[in-house]
């Protein structure tokens, strides 16, 4: 993932549809123009996560019928979480991947220190 700080123009440079461009362009206030470059990058994350569960499911050669009888849910909660995981709970999102038999670890940066906890 790019490290580098997003600017204001970059999102309107990757505005994927009209309204995006037309929302960024009505926007005068300054303080909340100086928001864009946050807003853009959780936008980024939450992309990266989306696709991220969704082609591991794949890689592994599962569908999502499959993940839910070893997850112990349905098809379409399988589906709601692949669409959106950021909505999800942590718990939920551990119980996921444990599913998928994979091991999930949470790196934790701050201040040049590193903090990993292995979550399944």
């Amino acid at each position: 993932m790019n490290s580098e700080p997003f600017r204001p123009e970059d999102f309107l440079a990757h505005a994927t549809t009209p309204v995006e461009r037309e929302l960024f362009d009505g926007i005068t206030d300054p303080v909340l123009r100086e928001r864009i470059p946050q807003v853009a990058a959780e936008r980024e994350h939450r992309h990266h996560l989306l696709v991220a569960l969704a082609t591991l499911r794949q890689s592994l050669g599962l569908t999502q019928d499959e993940v839910a009888i070893a997850w112990g849910r349905t098809q379409p909660q399988v589906s709601r979480l692949e669409r959106d995981p950021t909505a999800a709970q942590v718990s939920t999102l551990i119980s996921y991947l444990s599913a998928l038999g994979a091991h999930a670890h949470l790196i934790v940066e701050r201040d040049g220190k590193t903090l990993d906890l292995e979550l399944i």
